[in-house]
């Protein structure tokens, strides 16, 4: 279900029709988001979406934390892509915990790398997110392991 709802999103964002808060409603706007933000398989379409959700968001026509999601979304895909050293803004992303010795350990998790993380709080705070430490405590909760250190 979830692949014929982004092929009915990527119908739309190629008719100029990305649902927007104003267009469609924030369900809408929210729905279209989730799904691209998970469609891993096409970074392509994922960066392009958020350069358009980057001009919404000034606008007042996405949310902001929504945008932050997409935006590190798309940062470490493309670095992973790449081969380079992913490095995100906001520290909405993470991955399991492994080492050199333990490639598979996965008994605890980690953001990837945030840049300026000693600012982080500010820039998720000015897209309507809660700190990272709070964000951190809804990790282990849901995911049921703590941050590795």
């Amino acid at each position: 279900r979830d692949l014929f709802d982004l092929g009915f999103v990527k119908v739309l964002s190629s008719t100029g029709q990305y649902p927007l808060i104003s267009t469609h409603g924030i369900v809408a706007n929210r729905n279209a988001w989730l799904l691209v933000q998970h469609a891993d398989s096409d970074s392509k379409f994922q960066k392009e979406v958020l350069s358009f959700l980057e001009h919404a968001y000034k606008t007042h026509d996405t949310n902001g934390a929504d945008l932050a999601y997409l935006t590190d979304r798309v940062l470490v895909n493309e670095s992973n892509r790449d081969g380079r050293v992913p490095v995100q803004t906001y520290g909405t992303q993470i991955q399991p915990y492994k080492t050199q010795a333990q490639p598979t350990k996965s008994d605890c998790w980690e953001y990837w790398p945030i840049a300026d993380r000693a600012h982080v709080n500010e820039r998720r705070k000015a897209m309507g997110l809660g700190t990272l430490e709070e964000y951190t405590k809804v990790l282990i909760a849901m995911i049921g392991k703590p941050e590795c250190h």
